[in-house]
């Protein structure tokens, strides 16, 4: 694939204003993940759909029963749930985009075959703007850049950021964001590079070499020893890390009660059972008991972190079992408390992370406390004499 971003981009400058037209995503492998995520939509959305054109006859042909028209309002959630993962798809498989400099302002179109997501940057001074390629991580994997999956970002004189594209070549945005500045104005161009093992660090996210006093929070039991040390995390409950996923997963369930009655009730009238729709149910079950398991599994997590005689000891123990991982001190790079990737709210999620100098990286205890995460990788960094980052 040829790195001249000019090749791929069309460009239409006129005056002060500039007009660039991005093709569909090269995503290459990474496509099959659109298709996944389509079918997914997909069944979400046609199979209740044929419900509710099922309802919908009923109801013209003469009132049906209360417990026939009960799944109604389940049915149109799962509809709008799952057109969330089939337009995700489709603009993974289809989706290209529009940049535009005009008025002074930077806009952003995402279109989709006729649909087009028209969004405007914030209306106030963009101080730069940034590139970075997206990296990812599989298990204990190392975490490997994808160069074909770049982000282009607008960083706003108060810290703030704004994507303005996604998905594209690294090289690809590189071109853009130069060409951008001659008209936006701002500052050169950053290329930003993924923190050991693949990701940024979070703001204030650098570990100190001074010791750190425990947060008064923090509930973290610190056993110092000639040797060493051992920190004890104990269970932070399902209202510490996981309140969002048991509430979605009582919720879940919540409807699968009413609509499972339903189901019950037309299957005792009609003396049959539909095995292909109960199937489906038994499917939607699992996710509603998955998402509650994960919660608690969450919440009842504890981990203990052992540093003695050069080595670092990992142990989590959860609802699904132990885990036990063992480091020597000369196989580590840092251990710092960074985003993890996700967000809630906007804001970053941040975990305590090992990073290995094979490039390896392990996320623990994400959504803990910002300040007894980064309290933990103080004490277990200068424990094992690690350099600071």
């Amino acid at each position: 694939m040829s790195s001249d971003w000019t090749c791929h981009i069309r460009q239409e400058c006129v005056g002060s204003e500039a007009r660039f037209e991005l093709p569909v995503r090269p995503l290459d492998p990474l496509r099959l993940v659109g298709v996944g995520v389509t079918v997914v939509g997909v069944v979400f959305v046609v199979w209740p759909l044929g419900w509710l054109w099922q309802i919908g006859r009923k109801v013209f042909e003469g009132w049906p029963e209360p417990a026939e028209i009960m799944p109604v309002v389940f049915l149109l959630v799962f509809v709008a749930a799952g057109s969330v993962p089939l337009l995700l798809g489709l603009a993974i498989l289809f989706g290209r985009y529009l940049v535009e400099w005009k008025d002074g302002q930077l806009h952003c179109t995402e279109i989709i075959g006729a649909f087009r997501w028209h969004r405007r940057v914030p209306p106030k001074p963009i101080r730069r703007l940034v590139v970075g390629a997206a990296s990812t991580q599989i298990g204990n994997a190392a975490s490997r850049e994808r160069q074909v999956f770049a982000v282009l970002q607008a960083q706003f004189d108060d810290g703030s950021k704004k994507v303005v594209v996604l998905g594209y070549p690294k090289d690809w945005l590189v071109g853009l964001a130069h060409e951008l500045c001659g008209y936006i104005g701002a500052k050169p161009v950053v290329i930003s590079t993924p923190a050991v093992g693949g990701a940024e660090s979070a703001p204030g996210g650098g570990d100190e070499t001074e010791p750190l006093d425990q947060p008064a929070a923090s509930n973290v039991q610190l056993d110092e020893h000639a040797i060493g040390l051992r920190l004890v995390v104990p269970p932070a409950g399902v209202q510490g890390v996981s309140k969002g996923v048991f509430l979605f997963g009582l919720l879940w369930c919540g409807f699968m009660i009413v609509f499972t009655a339903g189901m019950a009730t037309s299957a005792l009238k009609n003396n049959k059972i539909e095995w292909g729709l109960a199937a489906f149910v038994i499917g939607f079950w699992a996710v509603g008991l998955g998402m509650l398991a994960a919660a608690i599994n969450m919440g009842r997590r504890t981990a203990t972190l052992t540093v003695a005689g050069g080595r670092l000891c990992v142990e989590t123990k959860g609802l699904f079992g132990a885990k036990r991982l063992e480091w020597h001190r000369s196989e580590l790079a840092a251990i710092p408390a960074n985003a993890s990737g996700m967000k809630v709210s906007n804001r970053p999620v941040i975990e305590l992370q090992i990073h290995t100098v094979a490039g390896k990286k392990i996320g623990l205890l994400a959504g803990r406390d910002e300040a007894a995460l980064r309290w933990m990788a103080n004490c277990l960094g200068r424990a094992l004499q690690l350099p600071a980052r």
